[in-house]
């Protein structure tokens, strides 16, 4: 669900107002423990290595492990009860931790992906390509303005695919998170490089032609320490709304 609902953009970000105790972690920064989406199984239980690293994120469905090498993130998907991968992954990093390329395979379906990302001048991500093996190549640009990404320009196979535009809380700054570095938006997540400065108040979709096809807001809760204990979003398309919450430790 979370894959799906999220895809295009994954963000921990914040607003409203609730009290709730804090926790931190031994460099003062709240370690995410876990994301639950209220009404669905779905679930991530995080675990942490002494230097803060993710090692593992259980889901429902299984279990993905992380593990560190030099200048590489190693990373082996398991389902539940099953010895069997699912996925590999192999990360590269380049001299400031951000991602400079990436290997997928899927075990299942032998598919393999590659990724590769690029940087601007103030160290922000501005173009991420994926190449499928023996299948689609898609292009994603990505605008920058004022520290905020605002704009995503896709391309597949060279030809224009679709647009996601995104608008902020101006007078609400982005708390800074590293624990969903490994999320489903590189981007949004920071892990290719800078997060946005400010909260993302919604995104909506629009296809080649211009048509808007998907549009979602968002709202939030969070602890006095600003970090998100609740993250709703509502898809007014599809009249559905989500739910998603947030424990640290």
């Amino acid at each position: 669900m979370k894959a799906i609902t999220l895809i295009l953009l994954t963000t921990i970000v914040l607003t409203g107002c609730k009290k709730e105790k804090d926790t931190t972690s031994s460099d003062g920064k709240k370690k995410v423990q876990s994301i639950t989406l209220t009404g669905y199984e779905d679930k991530s239980i995080f675990t942490y290595d002494n230097q803060g690293r993710i090692t593992q994120i259980e889901e429902n469905w299984g279990t993905v492990f992380y593990s560190y090498e030099n200048n590489k993130v190693l990373i082996s998907a398991r389902r539940n009860n099953e010895d069997t991968e699912r996925y590999t992954g192999e990360i590269s990093l380049d001299g400031k931790g951000r991602f400079s390329k990436a290997v997928y395979e899927y075990i299942e379906s032998g598919s393999i992906i590659d990724y590769t990302f690029q940087y601007n001048a103030e160290g922000y991500c501005n173009k991420v390509t994926r190449a499928v093996k023996d299948g689609n190549i898609e292009v994603y640009d990505y605008k920058i303005v004022k520290g905020n990404l605002v704009q995503t320009n896709e391309f597949r196979n060279g030809a224009p695919y679709r647009a996601v535009k995104y608008t902020y809380y101006e007078d609400k700054p982005y708390k800074l998170n590293q624990d969903n570095r490994y999320g489903n938006n590189t981007v949004t997540n920071g892990m290719t490089g800078l997060f946005s400065t400010n909260l993302v108040k919604s995104y909506f979709v629009e296809d080649a032609g211009g048509n808007v096809i998907h549009k979602a807001d968002f709202s939030y809760q969070l602890d006095k320490a600003g970090y998100v204990i609740k993250e709703i979003i509502s898809y007014p398309m599809q009249n559905e709304e989500l739910h998603w919450n947030y424990g640290y430790k």
